[in-house]
């Protein structure tokens, strides 16, 4: 049986993990060489504050949360994208020739040699801790969603034509470059965040040199950071979509509506899109239609009395039921709801719609 060492043995005077769980987590440690330290998160034994508050006071470090944190421009520009996701840091303050960086591993000294190394000798820096969870999403706040895909694909295309001026004769290099698994994999990582930010509807809108992604959350459209280098690969972007939807790559002066599915893990997303000519290249928005939006009336959060008035007007045989809102207020999930509740073997239901957004059985 592994025995505790110095490290191991704090969480344990902290009272924050019983013995029976760190010799657990020791013997996990022994057996796929991982820090035992994120067992503990995986078991939800500790959150990963409790984690790195414990390693901070322990390495004499200072713990931060960067949520909150202002980082100016300057930061930024001084650590390239590539490096900081190498060494997984995020660049916090520059004074003089002093870098101050965030990182998630203190016990890998090896990182901030290398890390000098990499900037070239410029600064000497200096590390306080945060989570992993803060320092991916920061890291996506201030280089942008898929800024390490962008940058990748940028490399990969040094020395090529650049994208944002193509002309209908490069129909076919677009439809090439739609099927590259590294566009492929831009364009699934836009949804997949969107997905997880809860959102409903993806907005992508090109303007003279630059590119804009929007998010609605909650009803409300909300700007998400993208690489100004976006632009570049803008129509790459639009003719993979088309592609997903099976629209005409072809056709750029008219607007077209289409539907695709895509899976996020065991969840299948369909998705309504919609693609509109504007003065400076295709505007696109993507409909997020998850299958667990099919929600039973009990589920929408009326009041008592409320719901057993829409349950008796429902079941009558005639009449119209008037559902008004903006966008993302809740009408269609309002409406299949009372469809899901009425459906049965005995009914012939059909509905008229424009376009359809949910398939419900019978």
């Amino acid at each position: 049986m592994t025995t505790p060492n110095k490290l191991s043995q704090l969480f344990l005077d902290k009272r924050l993990v019983s013995e029976a769980q760190l010799l657990e987590a020791l013997e996990i440690q022994k057996a796929d060489n991982r820090f035992f330290g994120a067992v503990f998160v995986e078991r939800g034994w500790l959150t990963s504050e409790q984690l790195m508050e414990t390693l901070a006071a322990h390495y004499g470090m200072s713990f931060v949360r960067l949520e909150d944190m202002s980082i100016p421009a300057e930061v930024i520009a001084a650590v390239p994208l590539k490096v900081a996701l190498y060494y997984q840091v995020m660049p916090l303050r520059l004074r003089d020739s002093a870098l101050t960086v965030a990182t998630a591993n203190p016990q890998d000294i090896r990182v901030l040699d290398e890390l000098r190394l990499a900037l070239q000798q410029r600064y000497t820096v200096e590390a306080v801790l945060a989570t992993s969870e803060d320092i991916l999403r920061t890291l996506k706040k201030h280089y942008g969603v898929g800024a390490e895909t962008i940058n990748r694909i940028l490399t990969e295309r040094a020395g090529t034509a650049p994208l944002a001026g193509v002309e209908d004769d490069a129909v076919e290099d677009l439809e090439q470059l739609a099927q590259e698994a590294s566009v492929v994999n831009l364009v699934n990582q836009l949804i997949l965040e969107a997905h997880h930010r809860r959102a409903t509807d993806i907005h992508l809108e090109p303007y003279r040199g630059k590119v804009t992604l929007r998010y609605r959350i909650d009803g409300m459209l909300h700007e998400v950071d993208v690489p100004p280098t976006i632009r570049q690969l803008f129509p790459a972007i639009i003719s993979r979509v088309k592609v997903l939807s099976t629209l005409n790559i072809v056709e750029r002066r008219l607007p077209q509506d289409g539907r695709a599915s895509v899976k996020v893990g065991e969840e299948k997303l369909d998705l309504r899109i919609s693609v509109l000519p504007t003065p400076t290249g295709e505007s696109v928005v993507i409909r997020i239609l998850p299958n667990h939006m099919l929600l039973d009336l009990m589920e929408l959060g009326f009041r008592e009395v409320d719901l057993k008035l829409i349950a008796t007007i429902i079941r009558k045989p005639h009449g119209l039921i008037f559902v008004t809102g903006p966008t993302g207020s809740g009408k269609t999930t309002t409406l299949y709801a009372c469809l899901k509740t009425i459906n049965s073997q005995e009914r012939k239901l059909i509905t008229i719609e424009d376009p359809i957004e949910y398939e419900l059985e019978g």
